[in-house]
């Protein structure tokens, strides 16, 4: 059974649940995901310029990042690959991987581009 609200979850999330949309008063309306973590990290991105997002799996584990940003600034939040997968899954090791927050349902976390000392 969790497996499957999981799946419905992750569809939804896939399918565009979670916006960040402007109503006709300018201000920013928010749909989130139910996953604390992709919740903060679209919120957290969206201040910091981020407009759109996309999402691609791969064996498992899911890709987020910004696709369009309102400026050229440099910014971890809308410049970095961020990965997310369920926390109960085989997921295969992921080279740089440093893991930023964990909820109930899923494992979040940064793809680093520095080299490891």
């Amino acid at each position: 059974m969790k497996r499957l609200i999981f799946s419905v979850f992750l569809f939804s999330i896939i399918q565009g649940c979670a916006t960040v949309s402007k109503k006709k008063s300018g201000k920013q309306q928010f749909q989130g995901t139910g996953s604390f973590c992709l919740d903060s990290y679209i919120l957290r991105s969206a201040a910091d310029g981020c407009q759109d997002w996309v999402i691609r799996e791969i064996e498992g584990v899911r890709e987020l990042k910004c696709k369009k940003k309102s400026h050229g600034e440099k910014n971890i939040w809308t410049d970095s690959t961020f990965v997310f997968f369920q926390k109960s899954s085989n997921v295969p090791m992921i080279p740089s991987f440093r893991p930023i927050c964990i909820d109930e349902k899923s494992v979040f976390g940064v793809i680093s581009t520095e080299r490891l000392k």
